[in-house]
């Protein structure tokens, strides 16, 4: 397990648009022979410098993700040809409901080391 605290900071043009972002981490990963997993897991709030001038509030938001990619290695026998799985969800709570956002993820890949 490896946590990590992140901090983001906005200086944009606008007071609207900047903002600071902190939150926490936690990554977990797993390696075999013939597989690895890793996930990450995130819990975070974005507070913003001043106002929305169209909705006349702050987008100051609570924010959630989670993702996992699980890896198979020397597929087909081939030493640098792996596969990969990865899953994910993501959720952000906003002030301002319009700024709302909500995604999940499904992806497979191939990965070859050269």
């Amino acid at each position: 397990l490896e946590p990590a605290f992140i901090y983001r900071q906005a200086d944009l043009d606008g007071s609207a648009q900047s903002y600071e972002s902190n939150g926490m981490q936690l990554t977990f990963a797993k390696r075999a022979s013939q597989w690895s997993f890793v996930s990450n897991v995130y819990m975070g709030q974005t507070k913003y410098d001043e106002a929305n001038p169209i909705f006349n509030q702050q987008a100051d938001s609570d924010e959630f993700a989670i993702n996992g990619t699980f890896f198979w290695h020397r597929l087909f026998g081939i030493a640098p040809l792996s596969a990969t799985l990865t899953a994910g969800y993501a959720k952000s709570d906003s002030e301002i409901g319009f700024y709302d956002t909500e995604s999940t993820v499904f992806s497979t890949g191939l990965l070859y080391n050269f």
